[in-house]
């Protein structure tokens, strides 16, 4: 399973980091039945009196679950949603509000993903969410048409895989193909070859770059397990 939990070493501990990953592919059938158990245990302490820790579990565990939930919008945004309403953390908020405005984006609902992130924090003291949230408004601005706000959203060199992705999709649009390709293999280079393909298939970016490089460039073998789940969660606790 993509990991028993969140912390570096199974419990918070007095560093109480958590391990960075990227879900470069949904979890596996045989690990769903632990997940969803896991998640069905959380929700009732989610709704009372609890603490951070809880509230850890509880987003890390709604991340997981839309991964897999991916392509079925409904149970992907119940999921999320639900962690949502008993998250109180504002960095927690920002990263829940960030993946449910990114999926009602590529849905085209773009008025719901605009209520999603006037729900997220301006400031929530993470670096690392806020850059989600920035994030999701770019890719807001990108599947509305409005590419330059986008590009402008990005920067030159996105630091995530999905913002590099976007970038790529824009420039293939303004027929730059070569610029694609090129903002394509750093990506690669940074983030995975499994991590940018499982991505851009997952929310159907630079397709025409996809086709265009070799798939050996891509590690077939990795894309075929793999199942894009959005950008990095790089949390931490207080």
């Amino acid at each position: 399973m993509p990991g028993s939990s969140p912390y570096r070493g199974g419990t918070s501990g007095a560093e109480g980091r958590l391990v960075s990953f990227e879900l470069v592919r949904a979890p596996r059938r045989s690990e769903l039945a632990s997940l969803r158990r896991e998640w069905e245990e959380t929700k009732p302490r989610l709704a009372g009196e609890h603490d951070m820790d809880t509230e850890l579990r509880a987003t890390w565990l709604a991340a997981l679950l839309a991964a897999a939930y991916a392509g079925d919008p409904l149970r992907e945004r119940a999921v999320l949603a639900t962690a949502l309403e008993g998250v109180t953390r504002a960095a927690y908020r920002a990263r829940l509000c960030a993946r449910l405005a990114r999926a009602a984006a590529h849905a085209t609902a773009f008025d719901l993903a605009a209520e999603w992130l006037a729900l997220a924090p301006t400031d929530s003291g993470d670096a690392e969410a806020d850059a989600d949230v920035a994030l999701a408004r770019a890719m807001l601005d990108h599947a509305r048409g409005d590419r330059a706000a986008a590009r402008a959203r990005l920067g030159a060199k996105p630091c995530s895989a999905l913002g590099a992705l976007l970038l790529a999709d824009s420039l293939e649009a303004e027929g730059e193909l070569a610029s694609a390709a090129q903002v394509w293999r750093a990506a690669t280079r940074a983030h995975g070859n499994a991590c940018v393909e499982a991505l851009g298939s997952r929310f159907d970016l630079a397709s025409r770059t996809r086709r265009r490089l070799p798939r050996a460039a891509l590690g077939t073998a990795a894309f075929l397990s793999a199942v894009a789940s959005g950008v990095a969660w790089f949390l931490s606790t207080q």
